[in-house]
């Protein structure tokens, strides 16, 4: 993750910002890989 330091020197505050968004790069990369229902299974076994 790269981040790119700004500074507002009116406020004499340093913000960060991202260069990419990580999270979107990998949501919905699991799409289809799990059936349905499988995380309510998993979930019973808890019980």
């Amino acid at each position: 993750m790269l981040v790119t330091p700004r500074s507002t020197s009116s406020t004499g505050r340093i913000v960060f910002e991202r260069e990419a968004d990580d999270l979107a790069d990998v949501a919905g990369s699991l799409t289809g890989a799990y059936e349905q229902n499988e995380i309510s299974i998993l979930r019973s076994e808890w019980d």
